[in-house]
């Protein structure tokens, strides 16, 4: 878990579309696919990271769960930490459970023409342009995996080759490839088995950056005709909103929103704060959002650094999503769960 957190943070950042995008440009399959030799800005490859992530949620069971296949510095270069991570996480009405294992640079592979990537035994394979099937487990057991991604929403590149963080050399590439996802399969979990049947998410980020200079709100819902996701820097100008309406893709910039987390709660082993609920605002002059989210179940990621030793920590949520949508003069109202995150640096 140390190497995870200590070199690089997890997911997303924002992107860059027009406000009533309309038609976005495609996005071929072989841009999820691995991107380390085609990187431009190489001066730091210690810092290199790319992950592949995935979520779902299964309401009728009340089950969620997120899986990351995630290499940081592939090449081994210099003396700073090298090789993969698995990172699985399940939501369920007994609780949660939570896995980072560590692997090896030696059992990393990927492919550079599809989104093909094997981490141990834990494999992503394209079976078509729109369908994944992700296989794996925890190395303890305790959680596995066998699940059909259908994507159901266009692909967008949010971002590419974008600049962040207090180094020149700090950039990074996002790619939405599956805004919204239909989801079914087996995901157990401490022994219990779930048929799944539900909705997704799968996002791809790759680059070279620190992550101590980057905190962020993002947050993520989709149903049938309708979807969303909010990538917030905090205290920083940069953010965007994408929404995607009925096929329609259409966003919000910093200075068309408003974040307020309205509730709060005290991680007593991590000692610092959390949202619990949180209340997003947004009109770009043709659309707007409103949403209030609630948070049902919370999973602090960390190196497990003794207090009080600074320590950068991830919260990973689920959360409930009510709101509506304007598009047009036409209200969408929806009701539903998702997930969301915050991050910060315990002082």
């Amino acid at each position: 878990m140390r190497r995870l957190f200590c070199t690089i943070a997890l997911l997303l950042l924002p992107g860059a579309v027009a406000a009533r995008a309309g038609s976005p440009d495609i996005v071929l399959p072989a841009k999820d696919a691995y991107h380390l030799k085609y990187w431009p800005n190489n001066p730091a490859l210690t810092a290199y990271t790319e992950w592949w992530y995935f979520n779902l949620v299964d309401t009728s069971q009340n089950v969620k769960a997120v899986l990351v296949y995630f290499i940081t510095n592939p090449d081994q270069m210099g003396t700073a930490p090298a090789g993969g991570n698995m990172v699985a996480i399940a939501y369920t009405p007994t609780g949660v459970t939570s896995e980072v294992d560590l692997y090896p640079s030696s059992e990393f592979n990927a492919a550079y023409n599809l989104a093909n990537v094997q981490m141990g035994s834990n494999t992503i394979q394209v079976t078509s342009d729109n369908t994944y099937q992700l296989a794996g487990a925890s190395q303890d057991g305790a959680l596995a995996w066998n699940l059909t991604y259908n994507r159901e929403a266009q692909s967008f590149l949010g971002i590419d080759l974008g600049a962040l963080g207090t180094q020149p050399w700090e950039r990074m590439s996002w790619l939405v490839y599956m805004p919204r996802a239909g989801v079914t399969g087996q995901l157990t979990v401490n022994g219990t088995m779930y048929a799944v049947n539900g909705s997704g998410y799968h996002d791809h980020n790759w680059g070279e950056w620190i992550q101590s200079d980057i905190l962020w709100n993002w947050a993520q819902y989709s149903q049938s005709d309708l979807w969303f996701d909010i990538y917030d820097f905090i205290g920083e100008p940069n953010g965007t909103v994408h929404v995607g309406v009925n096929g329609t893709l259409f966003e919000f910039t910093k200075s068309q929103y408003q974040i307020v987390h309205t509730k709060w709660a005290y991680d007593t082993v991590n000692h610092a704060s959390y949202p619990i609920q949180t209340k997003f605002t947004g009109n770009n002059g043709s659309e707007q959002l409103d949403v209030l989210m609630n948070v049902s179940q919370t999973t602090p990621l960390t190196d497990d650094l003794p207090y009080p030793t600074p320590e950068y920590i991830i919260y990973e949520q689920a959360a409930t999503y009510t709101g509506q949508v304007v598009v047009d003069g036409v209200t969408h109202k929806f009701t539903g769960d998702g997930f969301k995150e915050y991050t910060v640096n315990r002082p």
